[in-house]
């Protein structure tokens, strides 16, 4: 089985730079492993993206997907199926859930899959060398693109402490 560990982050959340990270590994060896960066973003927004960019890129075979997001894993094992139902809207009056389109596009690409899939739950920060990999990638994404702004913020707050 393959095992893709997700992982995303956001700086300052939300609204900071964010990042996303896949490592793909099999029985304790790194396979590859991707990930990327955006300006502008939610914590969430990239838990799901890395998810999104695990099943884009795919794997041969049977197919773990490891994520220490509670939001990733509950939504789709438990909230997926009534969210389209309810045509991905919730609450009274009916409005759309949050990052429906990455719901959305979720759910298209589970569709899609070609091999069986699982998800999996795992504590973030506990340890787990390939949950811990991702974790590192994706912040290291999320550092390399911070922007100006943010940079003179926390040095404004550095002085400010000091």
């Amino acid at each position: 089985m393959i095992r893709l560990w997700t992982d995303g982050c956001c700086l300052k959340n939300p609204g900071g730079a964010g990042g996303w990270a896949v490592i793909a590994e099999r029985g304790g060896d790194v396979l590859a492993q991707w990930s990327g960066s955006v300006e502008s973003t939610t914590n969430n927004r990239m838990e799901l993206t890395a998810v999104i960019e695990a099943l884009r890129e795919g794997a041969d075979g049977k197919t773990e997907i490891v994520s220490d997001s509670t939001y990733v894993v509950k939504g789709v094992t438990l909230w997926l199926p009534r969210w389209k139902e309810k045509d991905y809207k919730r609450g009274r009056p009916r409005i759309n859930i949050p990052n429906r389109s990455l719901w959305e596009e979720i759910d298209e690409l589970i569709a899609d899959y070609l091999h069986p899939l699982r998800f999996r739950w795992v504590k973030g920060h506990a340890g787990g060398a390939f949950n811990e990999m991702a974790d590192d990638l994706a912040g290291k994404e999320a550092r390399a693109f911070k922007t100006k702004a943010e940079h003179k913020a926390e040095r404004l707050e550095e002085e400010a402490r000091a």
